[in-house]
């Protein structure tokens, strides 16, 4: 059944608090998921979770629909999220694969090798991007698993959404990482091999 966010919304600030347990329910894996891959610990990953769904409550009369309230509060967790890495001192760090690595490396290659769906595949890719930075692992998720739009993505980064030059550039970052992927993979092969 397709619920109506924006009335349930109107619901909500008119009193009936009880049912935003509706957003914690639809949504609440996904916030998790983009605060897990930043944080990389479940526990604090379920403390920003919890604080991003009761900011965006207290906050809910500024929500504004043009977005999904599932990419709002995501922003939320996420700035949430690296809020906690910066207290913590861990900021994602980038990857430290040789740029001639990903050079040489072309989006035919890449789509070659992804196109094999085997089980063995599947379980080298989720390997693979485990190896990633964590803001690496959190853009391939929303794009990926989550099947967010750029423009959203963009958005919950803390980009200008709206710019042509913000949805060019998480292009060309999900083309990297998918070559990062690739020599990643390639990389584990060879090991095996020997």
């Amino acid at each position: 059944m397709d619920v109506d966010e924006k009335h349930l919304i109107q619901r909500i600030l008119g009193g009936k608090t009880d049912e935003y347990s509706y957003f914690l329910d639809r949504y609440g894996r996904e916030v998790y998921a983009v605060a897990v891959r930043l944080l990389g610990h479940a526990q604090d990953a379920e403390e920003v979770t919890q604080d991003a769904f009761v900011s965006a409550f207290q906050h809910l009369d500024d929500y504004r629909p043009e977005l999904p309230f599932a990419t709002w509060v995501c922003r939320m967790a996420y700035n949430r999220a690296i809020s906690v890495l910066r207290k913590k001192k861990r900021l994602p760090k980038s990857s430290n694969l040789p740029e001639d690595q990903l050079a040489s490396v072309t989006d035919e290659m890449v789509a070659s090798a992804f196109s094999d769906t085997s089980d063995e595949r599947i379980q080298m890719l989720e390997q693979a991007v485990e190896q990633l930075p964590a803001d690496d692992q959190t853009l391939i998720s929303l794009f990926y698993h989550h099947g967010k739009p750029l423009k959203e993505i963009a958005y919950i980064l803390g980009l200008d959404a709206n710019a042509q030059r913000s949805v060019a550039m998480l292009a060309t970052r999900i083309s990297r990482i998918r070559k990062k992927l690739y020599v990643i993979i390639k990389q584990m092969e060879e090991r095996y091999e020997r």
